[in-house]
């Protein structure tokens, strides 16, 4: 600027740079996201239990990922662009920033409350996951922009506890924090869109294991459940009812059928589950359906399995392809497509969710053959692993496959969990993500303040102290990140939620996960602190005239 250089210069200078970095993280993000494919990959393939034999790379995401990453790098760059062009030469000599306290601060608080807003705002379908998108960004640039006005009051309320902890480091580091507080305030944007991500997707898993463990307390009832390697026998439910301590058996039926939805050129594979009627009688049955609200009942259901030739629809054909009570579905039959009436909606994770569910009765219609399981309960004197011993010996010929209503119930919690390996693995990544960015805002920090930082250590601030100072100013970035990102997770999850309900047709409803709430606020902090070891240990050891070296160098 002294010698030569325009302001328009010196912003098309800090604009290419941003540029050229944008490019960088664009090729090796893609190397990099290829890496994490494949081993979230084998890892989802060893946990769920299944081959993965390819892996697809979804470019045309890819190309959309590289787009957005550079224009969210040129937005990023565009502010200090501006800033670098409207500094005079005898500023930027003195290392003095130019940019007034509190310049965007109106605009910050703006954007803060947007952000929340948008939470709030009833997105349906793919477009929550926009939504979610979208609040996120919008909060984490109010909060950049907003960052003096949120750090100078946290720092009022910690200054008591940082004190106690680190002494005269601690009051110095609170200083720096709230001069540091344009800079902190992007380390305190990172930190709240992973905590609010890790609040907001823990609520929809959680959401997620409420809706299956109220699918299992209501609709997988009974003490047994039988399969067999060979075919049942005909009469092998009079047979097994005979035995003592059974009391009641039902047959349930299996089969993988093709369904024509309207409006779709290509049908769809979906499971259709063919059970007795009997067994949902609201008197006398023993099962039970959850209906979602008003497309059905008990006695609905329990008429519409009774007449035949009708069927209920899980929740998730519902979504997906807009199939309600009294509709009209085709399904193949040993007799070619045939029409069935859809008499009630009920909640189930059978198959995916894509799943219809009609009488046994109707089992010659879909190829015949024998059930594919029962289910039994036991009289009250009875143990159901006595029940259990019991049908083992009167049919050692079909070597019976028997499980117990807790064992099943376990196995089918354990695979939804075991579902969601990669997410957890996902969510840990986005924490360790956030602690190095703060990390990398510490070191930048360091570097601006390194005379401060060499008299300091000349005056007789040991190292120990500059190391305290560093981590003081880490823990108040950390804390006003997790407290914030907290809260701001707490809102994004109705979002979130919405967009799973989007990707699976399955009805969410988002729970807050207190543990892993706790956990966040703990782990996110401690993880941080770990990460900004490095540069607090880096100014510990550095010495008062080197530090003065290197800032007049700089």
């Amino acid at each position: 600027r002294t010698i030569c250089m325009r302001r328009g210069d010196v912003r098309r200078l800090a604009i290419l740079e941003a540029l050229w970095i944008s490019v960088a993280g664009i090729v090796f993000g893609i190397v990099f996201g290829v890496l994490l494919a494949w081993a979230l990959t084998a890892v989802n393939a060893g946990v769920i239990g299944f081959e993965a034999r390819t892996l697809t790379i979804p470019w045309r995401h890819v190309l959309a990922a590289a787009a957005v990453g550079t224009l969210v790098a040129l937005l990023a760059g565009s502010l200090p662009a501006l800033a670098a062009g409207r500094t005079a030469p005898l500023h930027a000599l003195r290392s003095v920033e130019s940019e007034e306290p509190g310049r965007f601060a109106t605009l910050g608080w703006f954007l803060v409350i947007l952000g929340a807003l948008l939470t709030r705002l009833p997105w349906s379908g793919t477009a929550a996951l926009f939504g979610a998108a979208l609040s996120m960004m919008v909060f984490f640039a109010g909060v950049a922009l907003a960052a003096e006005g949120v750090i100078a009051p946290a720092v009022r309320l910690l200054r008591p506890a940082l004190l106690r902890t680190f002494g005269m480091a601690g009051r110095l580091g609170a200083s720096f924090a709230v001069r540091n507080a344009r800079r902190n305030g992007v380390a305190i944007g990172s930190v709240i869109v992973s905590t609010g991500l890790i609040i907001g997707v823990g609520s929809m898993v959680e959401g997620i294991n409420r809706s299956v463990a109220g699918w299992l307390d209501t609709t997988i009832v009974g003490d047994l459940f039988v399969t067999s390697a060979a075919p049942f026998p005909s009469d092998f439910e009079a047979r097994a009812a005979s035995l003592l301590g059974i009391d009641q058996v039902s047959a349930v039926g299996v089969r993988a059928v093709r369904f024509q939805p309207e409006g779709v050129r290509q049908g769809r594979t979906v499971a259709i589950i063919l059970v007795d009627p009997a067994r949902f009688d609201p008197v006398r049955g023993f099962g039970r359906f959850q209906y979602i609200e008003g497309l059905g009942n008990d006695q609905i259901g329990f008429e519409t399995l009774q007449r035949g030739g009708a069927l209920l629809a899980a929740n998730t054909i519902l979504e997906r392809f807009g199939v309600g009570p009294g509709d009209q579905v085709q399904l193949r039959s040993d007799e070619g497509f045939e029409a069935f009436e859809v008499g009630a909606v009920v909640v189930d994770y059978t198959g995916g969710g894509e799943t219809f569910i009609g009488s046994i009765a109707d089992l010659p219609r879909f190829g015949g053959g024998s059930p594919d399981l029962y289910v039994m309960t036991v009289l009250p004197e009875t143990s159901p692993a006595e029940a259990r011993e019991r049908l083992r010996e009167a049919f050692p010929e079909l070597l019976l496959d028997i499980t117990l209503n807790e064992n099943y119930r376990q196995q089918v919690e354990e695979l939804i969990s075991r579902s969601f390996t990669t997410t957890n693995a996902l969510l840990v990544l986005a924490a360790i993500i956030a602690a190095i960015g703060v990390a990398n805002t510490l070191g930048m920090n360091l570097a601006r303040r390194a005379h401060e930082i060499a008299v300091l250590r000349a005056l007789g601030l040991r190292r120990s102290g500059v190391a305290g100072l560093v981590m003081t100013e880490g823990l108040v970035v950390l804390s006003i990140g997790a407290v914030l990102g907290a809260g701001f997770g707490l809102l994004l999850a109705d979002v979130i939620t919405a967009g799973a309900e989007a990707l699976t047709g399955f009805r969410l409803t988002p729970v807050t996960p207190w543990t892993l709430l706790v956990w966040a606020l703990l782990f996110i902090p401690t993880i941080g602190m770990l990460a900004s070891y490095l540069p607090a240990r880096r100014a510990g050891r550095l010495s008062p005239r080197i530090a003065i070296d290197a800032s007049e160098v700089s």
